[in-house]
């Protein structure tokens, strides 16, 4: 989805998370979650040099570096990229998602990790993207919302509440037509298992009344009422609630590329 100027977001182009900053990386799985994602991007992602939107605080762009590949990292939250600085020294800049600090044809892939339901303007976003990257050059974009199983008990309860706070819709499909629109060919759009970890209900639960998930960050108290409350009350209802699930969530993978011109 493309989020507009409604309640959840600010007047700039991307949400900062500057207010989690010191745990997010605790809250969203660490290393592990870095290396597994850094393992598919090296697949997806053409050599040469590649940019990070919504680099937070570079756990995967590290792990991509680590692999040998090049990496930069744009974020919005001067405070995630203080730990960014950790790990990928001065590679880093401040700017936000729809004003990239790169000239134009100047780098060889975009990504983003979890960022694009952040962004308010999709279609600034793709412009960009295109803008910056070579002819031939790829943008790959994998999204924030997990697919999870059937059989995946906490999913059964979180995501429907999720989707009804973003009031969803198909983001996947308003990305392949935003990135259309700023000259982008689609090469790949499909449901790609990235990593696992586990969790127990009461923990989910703990999660949400910390309000860890920016989701839920500025909720009214009516809907925090009527929507998270119910839901947190469930997860720690659910049986063995303190048993950590093994939860095997797939996300979905759109790769884009800039065309060759027709004279070359």
């Amino acid at each position: 989805m493309t989020p507009g100027a409604d309640r959840r977001h600010s007047p700039a182009s991307a949400v900062s998370f500057d207010r989690i900053a010191g745990d997010y990386d605790r809250s969203r799985g660490g290393d592990v979650r870095g290396r597994d994602f850094a393992d598919s991007l090296a697949e997806w992602l053409h050599p040469g040099l590649s940019v990070e939107v919504g680099v937070g605080t570079a756990i995967v762009a590290a792990a991509l570096a680590a692999r040998g590949r090049d990496v930069i990292g744009i974020d919005i939250s001067a405070e995630m990229l203080a730990r960014a600085r950790s790990r990928l020294g001065s590679r880093i800049a401040r700017a936000d998602a729809c004003r990239l600090p790169l000239a134009e044809g100047s780098v060889d892939n975009v990504y983003t990790v979890w960022v694009l339901q952040l962004v308010t303007d999709h279609e600034r976003y793709f412009e960009e993207a295109a803008r910056i990257i070579r002819a031939g050059g790829r943008v790959v974009n994998i999204a924030g919302r997990g697919h999870y199983p059937d059989d995946d008990d906490i999913a059964r309860l979180v995501i429907p509440m999720h989707a009804r706070l973003r009031a969803d819709t198909d983001e996947g499909d308003q990305l392949v037509v935003a990135a259309a629109n700023a000259g982008l060919v689609l090469v790949s759009k499909s449901l790609v298992g990235l990593h696992r970890f586990e969790i127990s209900p009461n923990e989910e639960a703990d999660r949400h009344e910390r309000r860890e998930l920016s989701i839920v960050w500025d909720l009214p108290s009516a809907m925090w009422a009527n929507e998270v409350a119910p839901v947190i009350a469930a997860l720690r209802a659910l049986p063995e609630p303190d048993r950590r699930r093994r939860r095997r969530p797939r996300s979905e993978v759109t790769i884009f590329e800039k065309p060759h011109s027709a004279t070359t």
